[in-house]
C-alpha cells in the first residue's frame, strides 16, 4: 500500500500572524496566534490531481509547538462539510514536532475517495484551543498522507503476499517462509516488497524449497537492511536467484512484519536465523497465514530476439508485416515468451514469426503463432508459446488493428511489407526502412543437441557459484 503526501499551501483570510509561513512547505518557519479560539483556515493544497490508483486512506498531520499545554484542534473541510475535530496537543518547543497522523478517511461529511480531485478539494481549519491561561501556538505546515491499494507489477516472475496492512503483526528473530504465490518462473528477482508493523532492522530475504515435508533449503539470500514500518517499502537493484516452485522468505533481527492469521496458505517459521545459502531445516507450519513480503523480477533466458518493449516516440499501423532487425536471435530453441507494447488503440489478432533472409531483402517466415490481442499502453507479456528460432533469425508480426509502439531512428531497422506474409514458409521481397524499430520482443529456451555433445545453458547464480548444463 504505497503512499504519498502533500500539504496544504493556502489560505483566504489570514486569521493568525504570518498565516504565510504555515503554506510555504517550510517547517522552519512559524505562523503563531496568542489569542484565544482562533481558527485559521487553509484553502487549498499541492496535490495536482494525478490518479495514482485506488484511495484507501487519507490522514493529516501538523507539525507545531506552543509554550505551555494549549491544543491545535485540525478539522478537515470536505465539499460537503466538515469533517470531526480532532485534538492535538504540541508541547512545548521550539523546535516543533509532528502530530501522529490522524485518520480523516471516515470523518462526516468525507466523500466517497473515488476520485484524486476528492484531495485536490480538501481544506482544513486549524484551531488554537486553550488549556489553563492559554499560551502562544506555532504551526509550520499541515500535511496530507495519502494510501493506495497495492497493485502487482507487471513482471516475469512474482513470489510471495501482496505487501499490505494487515490485522496483526509477528516477532523477530525468527526466519519465516511464506508459502502463498510460490515463483510462477525460474530467473531473478530485481525487487521486494514489504510491509512493516514496527521499523526492522538486519531484514534478510531468500527464496526455499521443500526438501521433505516441512524441512525447506534456502536456495539463495540478500541482505536488505532496514524497513521504516507503516507503508509498502520497496529496494530494488537485487539479484535473488529464484527456481519455479520456490518460496520467499526473511530473516529480521527487530522489529515485526504485517501478519494475517486465517485465510491463506500458510507460513512456516523457525526461530533463529536460516537464510543463509544452503541451510537445511524443518520448521513449524502455520495454517492459514500469510506475510507482507513479495518479489518480483525477470527470467533468465537462453534465446533473445527482438528490440525492447518500451514506449517510444511515435506508432506504427495495422495491415502490415513488419520484421525488426533489431537484435537477431543469439541461439537456436524455441521462444516461450514474447513481449509487445501497443500504443493508445489496443492491437487485435497479433501473429508473431520469426524470419531469416534468402537473399538481399527477401526474407522468409520459419515459424509463427497467434498470440491474440494486446491492450495498450504498457508492456504485455504472452508465455506458454512456441516459436522455432535459429540462431540469427529475426523477430517479426502481422495484426489486423491497432498500433504498435516505434521509432524512426538511432535502431538498426525495419523491413516491411503490405499484407500477411507470416505463415511458415511465405518468402517475399520486403521494403526496408535503415534507423527505425518496433516495440516486440522474445525470449526462450536452447533445444539441448544429442546425448553425449556438451553444451552451455543458462547461467545462473546458484549459493554464490557459476553453473553450466552439460548433457551426458
Amino acid at each position: 500500500m504505497p503512499d504519498v503526501t502533500y500539504y496544504f499551501n493556502a489560505y483566504t483570510v489570514g486569521v493568525w500572524t504570518l498565516p504565510d509561513n504555515i503554506v510555504d512547505g517550510d517547517i522552519g518557519t512559524f505562523g503563531y496566534t496568542n489569542a484565544k479560539k482562533t481558527a485559521q483556515t487553509l484553502t487549498g493544497n499541492n496535490c495536482p490531481g494525478t490518479d495514482l490508483g485506488t484511495i484507501t486512506k487519507v490522514e493529516i498531520r501538523r507539525f507545531a509547538y506552543g509554550d505551555g499545554d494549549d491544543r491545535i484542534d485540525i478539522t478537515p473541510v470536505f465539499t460537503g462539510g466538515n469533517g470531526e475535530t480532532h485534538p492535538t496537543t504540541p508541547g512545548t518547543g521550539p523546535p516543533g514536532k509532528w502530530s501522529p497522523y490522524i485518520d480523516i478517511t471516515n470523518d462526516p461529511n468525507h466523500p466517497d475517495w473515488s476520485l484524486w480531485s476528492h484531495i485536490q478539494t480538501l481544506d482544513c481549519i486549524i484551531n488554537s484551543a486553550p488549556v489553563a491561561k492559554g499560551n502562544t501556538l506555532y504551526c509550520a505546515k499541515v500535511e496530507i498522507r495519502v494510501t493506495t491499494a497495492w497493485e502487482p507489477p507487471i513482471s516475469d516472475i512474482d513470489v510471495g503476499s501482496p505487501p499490505i496492512d494487515r490485522p496483526t503483526s509477528t516477532a523477530y528473530d525468527r526466519t519465516y517462509v511464506n508459502k502463498n504465490n510460490p515463483a510462477n518462473a525460474s530467473g531473478v528477482l530485481h525487487t521486494i516488497q514489504i510491509y512493516a508493523a514496527a521499523s526492522m532492522t538486519g531484514l534478510r530475504v531468500g527464496t526455499f524449497y521443500a526438501t521433505n515435508g516441512d524441512t525447506l533449503k534456502c536456495r539463495d539470500s540478500v541482505l536488505i537492511g532496514d524497513v521504516e514500518a507503516g507503508s509498502t517499502r520497496t529496494f530494488n537493484g537485487l539479484s535473488l536467484t529464484v527456481v519455479a516452485g520456490d518460496y520467499i522468505g526473511c530473516y529480521f533481527a527487530t522489529g515485526f512484519i504485517e501478519e494475517s492469521a486465517s485465510g491463506y496458505d500458510g507460513v512456516w517459521r523457525i526461530d533463529g536465523e536460516y537464510i543463509d545459502p544452503n541451510d537445511e531445516a524443518e520448521y513449524t507450519f502455520g495454517a492459514g497465514w500469510a506475510h507482507s513480503i513479495y518479489g518480483y523480477g525477470d527470467i533468465e533466458a537462453d534465446i533473445d530476439v527482438g528490440a525492447d518493449p518500451i514506449d517510444r516516440t511515435t506508432a506504427a499501423g495495422s495491415g502490415f508485416t513488419r520484421i525488426s532487425k533489431d537484435n537477431p536471435a543469439n541461439a537456436s530453441g524455441t521462444l516461450h515468451t514474447v513481449k509487445v507494447w501497443a500504443e493508445e488503440q489496443d492491437i487485435i489478432g497479433l501473429i508473431v514469426g520469426t524470419f531469416y533472409l534468402t537473399n538481399g531483402n527477401t526474407l522468409k517466415c520459419r515459424d509463427s503463432e497467434l498470440v491474440g490481442d494486446v491492450v495498450a499502453g504498457a508492456e504485455r507479456t504472452f508465455t506458454g508459446l512456441s516459436i522455432n528460432v535459429q540462431e540469427g533469425d529475426y523477430i517479426g508480426c502481422y495484426f489486423t488493428e491497432g498500433f504498435i509502439e516505434y521509432d524512426t531512428s538511432g535502431f538498426a531497422g525495419v523491413w516491411y511489407i503490405s499484407g500477411e506474409y507470416i505463415d511458415p514458409g511465405d518468402e517475399e521481397t520486403y521494403g526496408f526502412l535503415d534507423g527505425d524499430a518496433f516495440s516486440l520482443y522474445g525470449y526462450g529456451d536452447i533445444e539441448a543437441p544429442p546425448v553425449g555433445q556438451p553444451y552451455i545453458s543458462r547461467v545462473q547464480r546458484i549459493a554464490g557459484m557459476k553453473t553450466i548444463g552439460v548433457n551426458l
